[in-house]
């Protein structure tokens, strides 16, 4: 998935955006952490809060026209895997052909808050049990 950022020429973009925000992981901070985020996506031509269907009010952070979705998840681990499907079903009806999950490293999760997804676990999931059932080419960046 790292290549298809690159050749899409957004990977400095989202590393950017990662390393951007000068904000304490500490509880509370997910809302202001992904409004950070979007915005410097939205500088370098980035739509924010995608909806992926019209008639629900599911949506990605992120999108970029040459079709990559991005999702930020500092929450549940459960809502992690509802990402995945949500990039996965952007994939399926064409709208998206690169997905990107932003989670938390375990030690900044801690900070957060409790039973929170983390780049650790969600990696090792993703590529163990999976791998097969998301086809998106995914890249999943831990943040700390």
């Amino acid at each position: 998935a790292l290549r298809h950022l690159r050749d899409r020429s957004v990977l400095d973009q989202i590393e950017n955006a990662l390393n951007r925000p000068a904000i304490r992981l500490e509880r509370g901070i997910t809302p202001v952490l992904k409004e950070e985020i979007e915005i410097e996506l939205e500088s370098h031509g980035w739509a924010r809060r995608l909806r992926i269907d019209v008639d629900f009010q599911a949506h990605v952070n992120a999108f970029h026209t040459s079709g990559v979705a991005l999702q930020v998840q500092m929450g549940n681990v459960a809502r992690a895997f509802y990402d995945l499907m949500k990039l996965q079903r952007l994939h399926e009806i064409q709208k998206a052909e690169v997905g990107v999950l932003v989670v938390p490293m375990k030690a900044a999760a801690i900070k957060i808050g409790s039973n929170l997804a983390c780049f650790e676990r969600l990696s090792e999931e993703h590529e163990m049990m999976f791998r097969e059932q998301i086809s998106i080419p995914l890249a999943i960046f831990g943040v700390s």
